[in-house]
């Protein structure tokens, strides 16, 4: 059984900065593009995988590779826009 190598908070960090968003909607996004795409850490993408919230991504294989689609990535991005401090986000 493989173990995962941790990686640093700067690694992390730099890895997002190096991230390239490609032209191209159909291609499927990391987590360390997301996070810059989406302006977050990919902690807190992390944290709504394990607690089910958040972007709907897709785990391709049993060893953890986990894609966003840019189409779902633009549509929970939708669902946050609000027009006031007050506005609940339901029409």
């Amino acid at each position: 059984m493989a173990t995962k190598t941790k990686i640093s908070r700067d690694q992390i960090l730099e890895r997002i900065r190096e991230s390239v968003i490609p032209e191209d909607t159909r291609i499927r996004l990391d987590e360390f593009q997301t996070a810059k795409l989406v302006n977050c850490s990919v902690h807190k993408l992390r944290r709504d995988r394990w607690a089910g919230g958040g972007i709907p991504y897709l785990k391709i294989s049993c060893h953890g590779i986990v894609r966003y689609q840019r189409s779902d990535i633009d549509n929970y991005l939708r669902s946050c826009l609000r027009r006031s401090t007050s506005d609940s986000g339901c029409s």
